[in-house]
């Protein structure tokens, strides 16, 4: 099987993604060394080519860089998506289009490809997305190398300016409006799209919105000091009551999920009882 070992750049990483393009540098596996009947990956995904792009231009990242890579939430110029929006604001049939088409278009030109919660264009292009996806030409979690038939993206679009127009009244709506994590009784904003690295997938309700589905979980993050002392970091999209809906931890993290941010976990027994809700024996 393709392995990369401790490779000079420090780093390694796999969205979904070719072992080919595991690391920077010479140190990738060599494809020729493979038999093709093998069937080994070769597609690369968003979330890799910005791992790649995010991890590869810095030298020395610190924990909190760290942290701030792994919630990433842009679309690569080298993914699909400048691809999607090129064949939209290139439709000539767009031209002549209704003023709320016409002002979609605006947004998706002057749209920077970041999915940040309060992103007044991304609504339209992951709706956009959503649809082609409908009519069977997208794949969703791997938004690189796709076959782009033009006409069936333009539908698409006018498709997401009908269902904010319906639902919202208005196509220039904040992403978080649309993209929920809806849990119990939490119904919450947050950023994230398909394929970023703060991944975010959606199934879309009757009333426009994304309901989230799939894609980031738990995290977990590890850091060691010089002194090889050990402390991590970690976060539920929910709670860690998963089928309980009457308890408290049901959905209790949701808030913090949303806002990327995440919790301590504690290590030695100290720090446990002193955090403790509840102490107990079995049986009592």
């Amino acid at each position: 099987l393709p392995q990369v070992l401790n490779p000079a750049s420090g780093f390694i990483q796999n969205g979904n993604s070719s072992p080919f393009q595991t690391t920077i540098g010479p140190e990738n596996p060599d494809p020729a060394d493979y038999s093709p009947t093998l069937g080994i990956e070769t597609g690369m995904s968003n979330r890799a080519l910005r791992a790649l792009e995010l991890f590869g231009a810095d030298e020395s990242i610190t924990a909190e860089e760290f942290q701030t890579y792994k919630f990433d939430m842009v679309y690569s110029a080298n993914s699909d998506i400048p691809r999607y929006v090129e064949a939209i604001l290139s439709a000539p049939e767009l031209e002549s289009a209704d003023a709320a088409t016409q002002e979609a278009v605006a947004l998706l030109r002057d749209w920077d490809q970041q999915t940040d919660p309060d992103s007044r264009a991304t609504a339209l292009m992951v709706l956009t997305l959503n649809y082609v996806n409908d009519h069977g030409h997208v794949n969703p979690s791997k938004l690189v190398g796709a076959e782009i038939d033009r006409a069936v993206v333009v539908q698409g679009f006018q498709e997401a300016v009908a269902t904010l127009q319906e639902n919202f009244g208005q196509v220039d709506v904040p992403w978080s409006e649309v993209n929920r994590l809806v849990r119990g009784a939490a119904d919450l904003g947050l950023g994230g799209a398909p394929d970023v690295l703060h991944a975010v997938y959606g199934e879309l309700g009757e009333d426009g919105r994304f309901h989230g589905i799939a894609g980031d979980s738990y995290i977990l993050l590890v850091s060691w000091d010089a002194n090889g002392q050990v402390s991590s970091q970690s976060i539920h999209q929910f709670g860690s009551a998963t089928l309980d809906e009457t308890s408290p931890h049901y959905a209790d993290q949701a808030p913090l999920f949303v806002r990327r941010e995440l919790k301590p976990v504690w290590m030695d027994e100290a720090t446990i009882r002193a955090n403790l809700e509840r102490a107990y024996r079995p049986g009592e």
